[in-house]
């Protein structure tokens, strides 16, 4: 016996709340992928506990989505000092000027160059400022020991450290 996947929302729906978590588990936790057709084997409740049929179609877009947020991986509390870590891969991607602007690559500069003009290339290897968004959460990914001033040796970003007549 076939079931489309919104008779069988349809179905859990009308049943009891605990039943309706249960059957909604069911139908998530059995959810299989043959090959390039979809299928969801639906349990029912019975004596025998035997499967009562077999769906084409994904209840995965009728769901709402219960799935886990996009995350920063940022440590709050190390479990060797207690202290909060930075997120290793702004301090790889992204530059924190003095100022407190964050300055980054465009995207795709070292991608596929064969094929892009000279000019595209040139534009690609310049830098860009992050806006005050990107900024803000920037700053929240990374540690004081990344927003410290530092002097280097002929160091080319210098005359970008401290902001001249630029607003906020």
């Amino acid at each position: 016996m076939r079931f489309t996947a919104r008779f069988l929302l349809y179905i859990i729906r009308s049943l009891s709340e605990q039943t309706y978590i249960y059957y909604l588990f069911m139908l998530l936790s059995f959810h299989l992928y043959i090959g390039k057709i979809r299928a969801i084997y639906f349990f029912k409740q019975h004596k025998t506990g035997v499967c009562v049929g077999l769906c084409p179609c994904s209840v995965a877009p009728l769901i709402p989505r219960l799935v886990q947020q996009p995350s920063r991986n940022l440590t709050y509390i190390s479990l060797k000092k207690g202290k909060r870590k930075s997120v290793r891969s702004v301090v790889k991607r992204f530059m924190r000027l003095h100022c407190g602007l964050w300055i980054r690559r465009k995207a795709g500069y070292k991608k596929k160059l064969w094929k892009k003009m000279p000019a595209r290339k040139k534009r690609l290897r310049e830098h860009v400022f992050c806006n005050r968004t990107q900024s803000k959460l920037l700053d929240k990914m990374t540690s004081k020991f990344w927003k410290r001033r530092n002097w280097f040796v002929n160091d080319p970003y210098k005359k970008y450290h401290d902001r001249v007549n630029l607003e906020v």
